[in-house]
């Protein structure tokens, strides 16, 4: 890309425009989107938990007002996090206000416990069959992130392969694991992946989670027909290189 007036950037290769709104907006197209976040006590571990906010804070901060967002998380336990105002079990408009609210959410989030799969996927599942009209009626994708093995509650592979083909309602559901997990732990959030058409990834401690978490939508982006015309807004932002708050029509070529 080419970037005029001039700027000068002190690090190599830090503005990556995948993970802004108007590229995102453009390539992918309205969504649902479900973060789904492991709060167990392992996540303690090399900073994970740290790590794994950062990451869905950036998922977050790339969406805009087309999309819909919730955020679900776990440990022996699951439970959806909720702002101001929100109903129980429905989905947030990517507003500039509500993505602030939520952000400011994940970043307050502590881990302790065990960790139960069961519990939160099928928390998040409930959560989009009651969607109603806060839906983007487009694509639905979930993001699963956890380090460590089921603990408490269902741990059979075959379970969740069963429970994803039962009760994702077309959502299409991509798992990442962090750190060094168990053999088990891979196959199992691999599957799940698998059963509903996602994508599995596995990032090593001090690997770059916020650019795997964040690629989800090059997954919807291959599903655009090459005919595909919108031009597509994006509600005020911060420019990356200081030019302050700027509006963008982008569109996928």
């Amino acid at each position: 890309f080419r970037l005029f007036p001039f700027q000068v950037i002190e690090q190599c290769h830090a503005y990556d425009p995948r993970i802004r709104p108007w590229y995102v907006a453009a390539t992918s197209g309205p969504k649902d989107v479900i973060l789904i976040i492991d709060v167990s006590s392992s996540m303690l571990n090399y900073d994970r938990l740290t790590v794994a906010q950062d990451a869905a804070i950036t998922v977050i901060e790339t969406l805009t007002t087309t999309d819909f967002v919730t955020v679900v998380v776990f440990n022996e336990t699951a439970k959806q996090l909720l702002i101001p105002g929100q109903t129980d079990g429905s989905l947030l408009t990517a507003s500039r206000v509500n993505k602030d609210a939520l952000s400011e959410s994940v970043s307050n989030i502590n881990a302790s416990g065990l960790t139960n799969f069961e519990a939160a996927f099928n928390l998040a599942f409930d959560i989009l069959g009651s969607t109603g009209e806060n839906s983007s009626n487009c694509h639905t994708a979930i993001l699963f992130l956890t380090d460590g093995h089921p603990n408490k509650g269902k741990t059979s592979q075959d379970y969740f392969e069963c429970l994803v083909k039962e009760r994702s309602q077309q959502a299409v559901i991509f798992t990442y694991t962090l750190g060094a997990v168990r053999a088990e732990t891979a196959a199992i959030t691999k599957g799940i992946a698998c059963a509903s058409n996602g994508i599995y990834a596995h990032v090593d401690d001090g690997g770059n989670l916020r650019e795997q978490l964040s690629q989800y939508y090059d997954y919807f982006a291959s599903l655009r027909s090459a005919g595909h015309d919108d031009v597509t807004w994006v509600e005020p932002y911060l420019d990356y290189a200081g030019a302050g708050q700027l509006v963008t029509a982008s569109k996928a070529v």
